[in-house]
């Protein structure tokens, strides 16, 4: 088998880079965003909803509040937000495939999202946030050759294209240490999935099964995240003789859960057999549907998890996900999915948070890691496809403007990820992969009434 690819208000200058940014962003969601021939089942790689500091910890973020970034995996976070927070991100990925009579390396960058976040009252403890970021992707290119004894056939499977997601949620705290958040999410995209079947024998007919999917749909999911604070006031001062207080911690336990919803869709389908005469020739049509209605069945999943903290220093993270992947079914055909679970683990560490930047910057940096590992949905010949990974990342603070106030005003995001998928056994294709992220998160204070002296 080989393998092949295919506050104060901003400065204008921000406000012309966030305009170039939201502008520029929607036609690049059309590029695929994977490299991996096993994108080619069920909607493709599905694509995590969280941005660069998320994936910096491991994919662990169920139950990350912050008051100065976004977490759009779990809507009720939106309610810790205490400054208006603009993020967008780039990827860029170096893989390597390999069988067990091959190995293929390939380049692939791209955009990743944008999004903004926004306090629409800090007294009532209510947040929201509205975005763009991709869905699934389909990206692959495999050449198989098989000898049938009359002439030999070589298979190309091809495939890309991608679904994203525009959201829109709003989280909300209730009895303080309780927060509800929900999320509706519109998909839309279109994947396309071609095999090319030609014989080595001239006189034979060739075949080509060209199949693209237009598909569209809303899907709703809820969250939540119960946090409270844990004093350590243990030691005593040695002159008063008193307890004081020494850190101030923080633990939140949090969770979202979707429906299986059904995703509205087009399928073209064109099969016909051909040969070359000067060019391509059809002889037969074998099977032509120009728009058959259909849906895709989105599966329920769950995922929770867990976060304990000190302010402004350090946070340990933790999730498990799971997903019904044996209940997806794609325009009706059933794909023998099977469930998913996932798990990751994260930290990060800021020296000193309050570190003047000018003497020592490097103690203001946010440092992260992060493990994972995620069962998938795939089981093919008898194997499951699973995937592990690795990751660091940094957040580098920078002031945007001179007059703000807030440490947070600007970060620089960057995640390094070591993932790898499937094994070279039973046939099968393994993985690897480095990912590098970047990403750029803004904070302002927006929506502010002015004072009458």
């Amino acid at each position: 088998m080989n393998l092949s690819y295919m506050r104060k208000p901003l400065p204008s200058k921000a406000k012309l880079f966030f305009a170039l940014v939201l502008c520029s962003s929607f036609p690049t969601f059309s590029q695929s965003l994977t490299l991996s021939p096993y994108s080619r089942f069920a909607l493709g790689d599905l694509q995590q909803p969280l941005f660069v500091r998320g994936s910096g910890m491991g994919q662990a973020v169920q139950a990350v509040r912050s008051r100065s970034n976004l977490n759009p995996a779990n809507p009720a976070s939106y309610s810790a937000l205490g400054l208006t927070t603009f993020e967008a991100g780039l990827h860029s990925s170096f893989t390597t495939l390999k069988t067990n009579a091959d190995i293929q390396t390939y380049r692939n960058s791209g955009f990743n999202y944008v999004a903004l976040g926004f306090p629409i009252s800090e007294k009532k403890k209510i947040g929201g946030s509205v975005g763009l970021m991709p869905f699934s992707s389909v990206g692959y290119k495999i050449t198989e050759e098989r000898d049938y004894g009359f002439a030999k056939a070589f298979n190309v499977f091809e495939g890309g294209g991608g679904l994203s997601k525009l959201y829109l949620g709003f989280g909300k705290d209730f009895w303080k240490r309780l927060s509800i958040g929900v999320q509706g999410s519109y998909i839309f995209g279109n994947m396309t999935n071609v095999r090319n079947m030609t014989f080595s024998d001239p006189t034979l007919h060739n075949l080509k099964d060209d199949r693209s999917k237009q598909v569209s749909g809303f899907f709703g999911e809820a969250g939540f995240q119960f946090h409270f604070d844990i004093k350590d006031s243990s030691k005593v001062d040695i002159l008063t003789g008193k307890r004081k207080l020494k850190h101030l911690y923080n633990m939140c336990i949090g969770g979202t859960s979707n429906m299986q919803t059904n995703l509205n869709g087009t399928q073209q389908v064109e099969v016909f057999s051909y040969q070359f005469f000067g060019g391509t020739l059809i002889t037969d049509t074998v099977l032509y549907q120009p728009a058959a209605k259909g849906n895709i069945v989105y599966p329920m999943g769950f995922s929770g998890g867990m976060v304990f903290q000190e302010f402004d220093q350090w946070s340990i993270v933790a999730d498990v996900g799971f997903r019904q992947w044996k209940n997806f079914t794609n325009f009706g055909n059933i794909e023998n999915l099977a469930n998913q679970l996932r798990f990751s683990l994260g930290y990060s560490y800021i020296p000193d948070f309050s570190a003047e930047k000018k003497k020592h910057y490097m103690r203001t940096v946010e440092y992260r890691a992060g493990l994972r590992y995620d069962q998938g949905f795939l089981s093919l010949n008898s194997t499951r496809v699973g995937e592990k990974a690795i990751s660091i990342g940094l957040g580098l603070p920078f002031i945007l403007q001179k007059q703000l106030s807030d440490k947070e005003a600007a970060r620089i995001q960057l995640s390094l990820e070591f993932v790898n998928r499937g094994t070279t056994k039973q046939n099968l294709i393994s993985e690897n992969y480095f990912r590098f992220l970047f990403g750029i998160t803004f904070n302002d204070k927006w929506f502010q009434q002015r004072k009458i002296y």
